[in-house]
């Protein structure tokens, strides 16, 4: 995350380098990491808590390289974290699939905190907050509501020189022709080689955003994983007030009870709106550990299922939420995450749809643009 600040002292300063070949290695890790993202991926792809980090250092080589050719290489970088910010995000909260991270709030993570700085709220007030140099005070409500430790990633972005180009800002408000729907592969973590090895399904419609990613092998490990902190499905629906987003997730309880991190069981595969889930517990799942149990999770605000024959079914603002299961017992019940690593700063509380069984398969689909009286 540093190297880049390290090249940009070594350049810029003018200070005496008595080993130049410092230097240039920063450099060559540098070129090979964007050709890696260019060509194969980002193995720590969209983290909300990471990006915000992963940035800093290529702003500082951004603002204080003397060599043209390291600033343009810091632009590059800035550029495709930029496009894969502005791509993903969903009205304030990271959208769609996490390799580190499971964003639940709205403008509040180290990700939609630098998206903040870059693109702003709302980009109805865009030009009269450039014109008047004052934030809304709607807008204000929700900078102070942002805690500390996220806000305070937006500083290096506001104080660089750099912008993303002007063209990613529709981008990142969605105000672009929608629906539509991006397919990304991924690569193993470390590999400069192992390409294709994740497969990310990204659809953002007006009325919500819903991202997966399927990883066919199975994993037990629990430590010196990042396994347990990716974020394999995730839905969010706005807030028209814009002040907290429903984001809703399924997976397996391997990690957590939220059903956050990827268990070794699950599969998934997604069709713009619709989502089948899998969980089919092996012998050596039940050796491991895995429990029998798949949760469909979401705020507890929203309330409990309606029913329909088989189907579980939510109203959520702007559409429908339906939910179809199949599984030896399914229950609807509150979720306790005490002393769980949930990634959020609000004190939310949660429900889910507990679906218990060695084999467990869910059929979801979302219906928008419904007229609200």
């Amino acid at each position: 995350m540093h190297r880049a600040s390290g090249l940009a002292l070594m350049d810029g300063s003018g200070l005496p380098m008595e080993d130049p070949a410092t230097s240039a290695t920063n450099e060559a890790w540098l070129r090979a990491e964007l050709n890696k993202f260019l060509t194969l991926g980002q193995g720590e792809f969209h983290s909300s808590i990471y990006y915000g980090y992963s940035i800093s250092g290529l702003l500082d080589l951004y603002d204080f390289a003397q060599n043209p050719e390291l600033k343009k290489l810091a632009q590059g970088l800035l550029d495709w974290f930029a496009l894969n910010m502005a791509l993903r995000l969903s009205w304030g909260t990271a959208g769609g699939a996490e390799s580190r991270g499971f964003d639940r709030n709205t403008w509040d993570s180290g990700l939609t905190a630098v998206a903040w700085q870059w693109w702003g709220p709302n980009p109805v007030n865009h030009d009269a907050v450039k014109t008047s140099g004052k934030l809304t005070a709607a807008d204000q409500e929700r900078v102070n509501r942002m805690n500390k430790k996220h806000a305070w990633l937006a500083l290096p972005a506001g104080l660089s020189s750099y912008r993303p180009p002007e063209i990613l800002r529709a981008i990142a408000h969605k105000q672009i022709p929608l629906p539509f729907e991006a397919q990304i592969s991924h690569p193993a973590y470390y590999s400069y080689s192992a390409s294709n090895q994740l497969w990310e399904t990204f659809y953002v419609t007006p009325d919500y955003s819903l991202g997966t990613l399927l990883e066919p092998s199975r994993s037990y490990q629990v430590q010196g994983t990042i396994r347990a902190q990716y974020a394999t499905y995730k839905l969010v629906v706005p807030d028209p007030q814009g002040r907290q987003n429903s984001v809703i997730n399924l997976g397996g309880t391997y990690h957590t009870p939220l059903a956050t991190g990827r268990s070794p069981a699950d599969q998934l595969v997604q069709k713009r709106g619709a989502v089948i889930f899998q969980s089919i517990l092996n012998p050596e799942d039940l050796a491991a550990g895995v429990p029998p149990r798949s949760t469909l999770v979401l705020p507890e605000g929203l309330g409990e299922p309606q029913r329909y024959r088989d189907w579980y079914i939510w109203r959520i603002n702007n559409i429908w939420l339906c939910a179809r299961v199949w599984a030896d017992q399914v229950e609807w019940q509150a979720l306790s995450h005490e002393n769980q690593p949930v990634v959020t700063s609000r004190d939310l509380q949660f429900a889910g749809l507990v679906a218990t069984g060695e084999k467990i398969a869910m059929d979801q689909r979302y219906c928008g643009g419904i007229g609200l009286s």
